[in-house]
């Protein structure tokens, strides 16, 4: 299972008829024939069959709901400054809060392997649970024996800069302040399940929310986006210049507070995820590889597949795995929340991608649909399927980023028109199938039927 896991989606094949199939070469053939497996879906469906009943029965936000209610307010206190102007616009973004699903996946994974280690349960090569409770250097792992306090603690002796004095004065008598300061340094168990987050966890999940919220704010600058959260844009209130710096303050103290946990592995993850997304970005400026359409379909959806991963994949791949690391967990059990969180990730992107063509709503989540993508240049996967079914008409939209006055409508009809938005969600569930599949390797637990009910939710949203 955990190799069909791991195998890549051919998502240039997606809908092929069998008279499509015609001098095909043999890798390509088996490629169709895995992703189509039978006996991997009958698998999963099995899998999901037998946790369906208490899947149903889990409210995900119920089991996390103290460490998300105290979230916005320990991310602002995390961005306490000396300049009312700065703390003015770091704090803006946080006056109403966002779907904070990030965070959410961070808080129940945590759970879900901290169940596991406390259980001393591990996932073997063929996937099922064992019974080690040990780590790679043959420790018995301990939860709640550590002096979390660390966290909030210079990594070098700052007593000769007076300018880092202040400022870690002014972050340790915020949080001191805040309405969880007695209980921030000490696992939570508040569910019912007796299951639990660490403070290390916890506060990953504050720094997933801050590197994502800067980059929904340099995206918005990019975008010249005039909505966020159902309010205006940062840059709309305070201008482009104050909302960069307010992106790379959220940024800088993202990157300040994860030093501080002390681990340079989840360091790096986090890092990777910051550099992921500025690459990201630039690819996306890049019209999903307009220079590629002389060539290969495959190509083509490479390059969207992979800018979607740089984006969006990339945070929810990298802190689901740093979460299960600081879990204590095996480098088995990091290796399978990372592929929950790369193809949670994907398929939730794709869902937005499909919500631009579906939704017949203005305004989802804050912000502006029907079509935003193609005014914004971007051709999504709808535009690339239906690209694939009429690449004479499309192809030359699509490289000139659909600037001419006709040219969103002329695409939003051949999406419509054809098969596009159907392939479109079979990639969605393909993705999200192999996103179940990784859960299931998971030893049973609620925050793992929660994980299982999250990812039913998110990517059947309406259409």
């Amino acid at each position: 299972m955990l190799e069909w896991i791991k195998e890549p989606i051919n998502a240039s094949e997606i809908g092929l008829k069998e008279s499509d199939l015609q001098g095909a070469s043999a890798a390509e053939l088996q490629n169709l024939e895995l992703v189509n497996s039978e006996s991997y879906e009958e698998v999963l469906k099995k899998a999901i069959k037998l946790v369906k009943k208490d899947m149903e029965g889990i409210d995900p936000i119920a089991l996390v709901k103290e460490e998300l209610g105290h979230m916005s307010d320990n991310i602002s206190r995390l961005l306490e400054s000396e300049n009312p102007t700065l703390n003015k616009v770091a704090k803006y973004y946080f006056q109403s809060t966002g779907k904070q699903i990030r965070p959410l996946v961070v808080l129940l994974l945590s759970q879900a392997v901290n169940d596991m280690v406390k259980n001393r349960q591990e996932i073997s090569a063929s996937g099922a649970a064992g019974s080690s409770g040990l780590n790679a250097a043959g420790q018995q792992r301990s939860m709640d024996q550590e002096d979390y306090r660390f966290m909030d603690v210079s990594l070098f002796d700052n007593s000769l800069d007076n300018d880092s004095v202040v400022r870690d004065k002014l972050i340790r008598s915020a949080l001191a302040e805040a309405s969880n300061g007695k209980s921030m340094y000490l696992p939570t168990s508040n569910n019912g399940y007796g299951l639990v987050v660490l403070p290390p966890q916890r506060r990953l999940a504050e720094i997933t929310e801050l590197i994502h919220t800067a980059s929904l704010i340099h995206d918005d600058i990019v975008d010249q986006a005039a909505t966020r959260r159902g309010m205006p844009a940062t840059h709309k209130v305070f201008g482009n210049k104050m909302a960069v710096l307010a992106g790379d303050f959220f940024l800088a103290r993202a990157s300040m507070s994860l030093a501080r946990l002390r681990n340079p592995e989840v360091v790096e993850l986090l890092a990777t995820v910051i550099m992921d997304l500025v690459e990201g970005e630039f690819k996306q400026l890049g019209n999903s590889g307009s220079s590629k359409f002389n060539e290969s379909e495959l190509d083509v959806f490479n390059y969207y597949l992979q800018k979607t991963y740089l984006k969006t994949a990339s945070l929810f791949a990298n802190s689901s795995r740093a979460t299960a690391i600081l879990g204590n967990t095996s480098d088995k059990c990091a290796e399978v929340a990372y592929l929950f969180g790369k193809n949670l990730g994907i398929a939730f992107q794709l869902v937005d991608d499909l919500l631009d063509f579906t939704t017949t709503s203005k305004m989802v989540a804050g912000k502006p649909v029907q079509g935003a993508d193609m005014k914004l240049g971007i051709a999504t996967a709808p535009v690339l399927y239906a690209w694939q079914e009429n690449p004479g008409v499309l192809g030359p939209l699509i490289a000139r980023r659909f600037k001419e006055p006709d040219d969103c409508k002329i695409a939003w009809d051949l999406v419509h028109s054809g098969q596009a938005l159907a392939k479109t969600r079979t990639l969605v569930h393909l993705y999200a199938e192999k996103a179940m599949a990784s859960l299931c390797l998971l030893p049973p637990s609620p925050s793992r039927q929660a994980l299982l009910n999250l990812t039913h939710s998110l990517i059947y949203r309406k259409f």
